[in-house]
This record gives structure tokens, C-alpha cells and sequence, in this order.
């Protein structure tokens, strides 16, 4: 085949197919546009979505912590009977209207001021590899407020893999008191989940 028909034939192809291909490059460029824009929006609509923050208080009211939990994600504070010294485990949850409500309770001896039988017909008492449980408890807790204890306690905030004590954000003695409150994403992650100062010295009582 001679040179000038190759040529002819380059050519024709050319013309053919630039077309197609700018057309399938324009075609690509719009589907990536697409999902650029899907993905942003939807990362916006995250942010934008409410969260249940939990902030701890001193009885000054002042804020000492604060953090995150997610839909139907639990948290327990712990502390040691002041007569068993053994510990305690008080289960709960936040419920859609932001009231927190007492699940269950975890303890390993029978000892003063602990339950010895369900709250309600649907609660059930079993004893587990030593530990008593007490689960269906559902009682809401219109003000959670717990006074740390002085020597015995040692009260702690237990969420996710985490341990906040409260001797940590409070004088020993002092009350913290638990708020609920839905805010958008964004802003908690950002300024809210985690420790808030306390300087220990700065207490008068």
C-alpha cells in the first residue's frame, strides 16, 4: 500500500475518532464532576447531623468534660462500695428524648444500698462469672448528679476505651453533674469531645 493511502487512511481515522474520544474524555470528566459533588455532599450532610454530647458540671457550673456518644451507645460510671470495696457499675443511655436512663447494674457483692431485686416486672437478676447483673432497669434519671467520693470511691467516667476519673476534673468531694444536649457533628468533633482544663489549685473547698 503506498505512503499517501496509509496517510489517507491515518487520517480519515483521525477525523473518525477525535470525535469519539473527546467525547468519552468529556463523558469521564462529567462522571468524575459527579462524584466529586455527590461525595462532598455527602460529607456536609455528616457534619450537618445532630450527635448527643454529654458535658459534666461542677456544683459551681462550671464545664469539666465533655464528649460524644453515638445512637444507643452506652456509658458506665464506676466507683467501689464504700463498705464492700468492691466495684460498682452503673449502665447507661441516652434515649431519643435526651433523658439519660439507667440500664443496668454490675456489682459483685450483696452489700448496703445496692439492689437486691428487679425495679420492674421486666427486669431480671442473673449472676455471670461472679458478677451480678441487673438489666432492664429503664428508669430514668431526670438529674444525674454523683459526689465523688473523698478517700474510698474512686468514681470514673468509663466510654469507648476510655477512663476519666473524676478525681481528675473535680475536687474530691464535689458533685459532677451530667447534662445532654444534640448539636451538629461538625462543631463536636471539633471544639467539644475531650478533657477540659482544671487546675487542682485553683479549688477553695
Amino acid at each position: 500500500m503506498a505512503s499517501w493511502q496509509l496517510s489517507s487512511i491515518n487520517t480519515f481515522l483521525s477525523f473518525v475518532t477525535a470525535p469519539l474520544f473527546y467525547a468519552l474524555k468529556s463523558r469521564i470528566l462529567y462522571l468524575a464532576f459527579v462524584v466529586v459533588l455527590v461525595v462532598i455532599t455527602a460529607f456536609f450532610v455528616y457534619l450537618c447531623q445532630s450527635v448527643t454530647v454529654i458535658t459534666l458540671y461542677d456544683e459551681t457550673g462550671r464545664e469539666r468534660y465533655r464528649f460524644i456518644l453515638a445512637t444507643d451507645e452506652r456509658f458506665t460510671v464506676r466507683f467501689l462500695h464504700s463498705w464492700a470495696r468492691s466495684p460498682v457499675d452503673e449502665v447507661f443511655q441516652i434515649d431519643k428524648d435526651n433523658n439519660i436512663v439507667l440500664k443496668e447494674t454490675v456489682y459483685e457483692d450483696f452489700g448496703a444500698g445496692l439492689p437486691h431485686e428487679p425495679e420492674n416486672p421486666l427486669s431480671s437478676i442473673t449472676v455471670e462469672n461472679g458478677k451480678i447483673y441487673i438489666r432492664n432497669i429503664d428508669r430514668i434519671v431526670s438529674d444525674l448528679q454523683i459526689r465523688t467520693g473523698r478517700f474510698v470511691a474512686e468514681h470514673a467516667l468509663l466510654y469507648r476505651d476510655k477512663r476519666i476519673m473524676f478525681s481528675d476534673i473535680v475536687a474530691p468531694g464535689n458533685v459532677v453533674l451530667f447534662k445532654v444536649q444534640s448539636i451538629n457533628r461538625y462543631y463536636a468533633l471539633y471544639h467539644l469531645d475531650g478533657r477540659l482544663s482544671y487546675d487542682r489549685s485553683r479549688e477553695t473547698n
